[in-house]
């Protein structure tokens, strides 16, 4: 279908004439592809409505995504100039040493943001950075992450003017799955409605429960029976002198819009608060349930 709307669409039939960009394939088969001059007008006259290199291209028309995929491979032969070895690294497969679980919010890209290569963060999005023992997916990411991949490190990442958060403080239906999905985000909440209440502001309210949801979406991973199987037995490793530390470390962290950084919460400390009874109901071995903070912790310390 595609490549039969390509033969009768003609290069005048757009208005303007269309480059050619060449790329090379898989197995190194060599095309070409349209893409429209990055200078060319949107539909209405508009100047910079769409993104660089499909101006002129209603977003619906097919050409909309030949003109993506030929931006892929710009990219793709840009990369190969500056780094010839990168392409043969990511075939090479993947060690993460982070599982970076976040919002699927378009402006919190993980490895962007942690200024990372492809290869080095693991990676799971939903709405608000859940965390919920019956989303299989996420648990299945965690439980690969933790007993293939070997990740060190688990970030749970927030970031304010969350719309999940925002939504859940509405009291509205949103109509279900979403509904469903928030619900998780007003139990937060409410287990926390007596600091709440004492902010004075909507956006104080507003940015708290962006960080409450962070450390308790980081406790349930603390919860998971795959995070600690993982760490009584690194713990135990510790103590043989044959590791460093006790892993996976949980983070809990905020990223900021404004300004691009990433805020450390205190994971470490809300656990501590409910140790015994959360050990007392959550702990599936007889081990160390503490997180950690971001610094080195302590080897003498057998809960590190």
């Amino acid at each position: 279908m595609l490549s039969r709307a390509l033969r009768v669409l003609t290069p005048g039939s757009l208005g303007r004439p269309m480059g050619r960009r060449s790329f090379r394939g898989p197995q190194g088969a060599a095309g070409t592809t349209e893409v429209p001059p990055a200078e060319s007008t949107a539909p209405g006259g508009e100047k910079g409505c769409c993104p660089e290199g499909v101006r002129g291209i209603p977003a619906g028309n097919d050409l909309y995504l030949e003109s993506i995929l030929g931006k892929n491979h710009a990219w793709a032969e840009r990369t190969m100039v500056e780094d010839p070895e990168f392409f043969e690294g990511l075939a090479a497969g993947q060690s993460p040493q982070y599982l970076w679980i976040g919002c699927s919010d378009a402006r919190v890209p993980a490895a962007v943001i942690m200024d990372q290569k492809p290869g080095s963060v693991f990676v799971h999005r939903n709405v608000a950075n859940l965390v919920v023992n019956t989303d299989v997916n996420l648990m299945s990411v965690i439980q690969y992450a933790v007993t293939v991949l070997d990740v060190k490190h688990i970030m749970v990442v927030g970031h304010y003017d969350c719309g999940g958060i925002k939504a859940a403080m509405q009291n509205t239906n949103h109509h279900s799955p979403l509904e469903n999905w928030l619900r998780n985000i007003r139990d937060v909440k409410r287990l926390h409605h007596a600091e709440l209440a004492e902010l004075e502001t909507f956006q104080q309210k507003f940015d708290r429960l962006v960080e409450l949801n962070v450390v308790e979406q980081s406790l349930n991973v603390f919860k998971t029976w795959a995070v600690q199987e993982k760490r009584i037995e690194t713990n135990k490793l510790m103590k043989q002198g044959k590791a460093e530390y006790t892993y996976p470390r949980v983070h809990g962290l905020v990223f900021h819009p404004a300004d691009g950084k990433l805020k450390q919460l205190s994971v470490r400390e809300a656990l501590r608060e409910h140790e015994e009874i959360l050990k007392d109901t959550y702990n599936l071995y007889n081990g160390p349930l503490l997180p950690s903070s971001m610094a080195m912790p302590d080897p003498t310390d057998p809960r590190a």
